[in-house]
């Protein structure tokens, strides 16, 4: 019976240095398995500021984009503004140059017209020279006779 206790002892031992293993093994696993839960924790933690700063430059950039809208309606209304000036301008400038044009052609027409009546004068003052010329003559053979 004393062999069968020592077995019993022995095997007693055993277990117990097995289940000590599995318990220091189990241990060992827990505590990977907190580290790993705290590590988690702390990730999540990271990622809900991230989570917070992307929510609060979004809507900064939100607010930037109307921002940048209500600039593109104001400029698009003054561009709309300024081009129709630029046409009424185009057409009042082609109106110009019409105008121009008539009274240029009305310019030449009057120095045609001018050098014609100084041609004319010319001729005019020479037919009068001419005639008082004779006139002299005539009057000089007149006196001598």
């Amino acid at each position: 019976m004393l062999t069968d206790s020592r077995t019993h002892s022995t095997r007693l031992q055993r277990e117990t240095v097995t289940l000590d293993q599995q318990l220091t093994s189990l241990t060992r696993r827990v505590q990977r398995a907190e580290k790993a839960h705290e590590q988690t924790d702390d990730d999540l933690e990271r990622l809900e500021e991230r989570f917070t700063t992307a929510r609060e430059d979004t809507e900064r950039v939100n607010e930037r984009v109307r921002s940048l809208k209500e600039q593109c309606a104001a400029l698009r209304t003054s561009c709309d503004v300024k081009s129709a000036a630029l046409l009424r301008l185009i057409e009042h400038r082609d109106e110009l140059k019409v105008r121009r044009d008539e009274l240029s052609r009305q310019v030449r027409q009057a120095e045609a017209e001018n050098a014609k009546l100084t041609r004319e004068a010319g001729a005019i003052t020479r037919q009068s020279s001419q005639a008082r010329a004779s006139i002299s003559r005539t009057q000089r053979a007149a006196r001598r006779r």
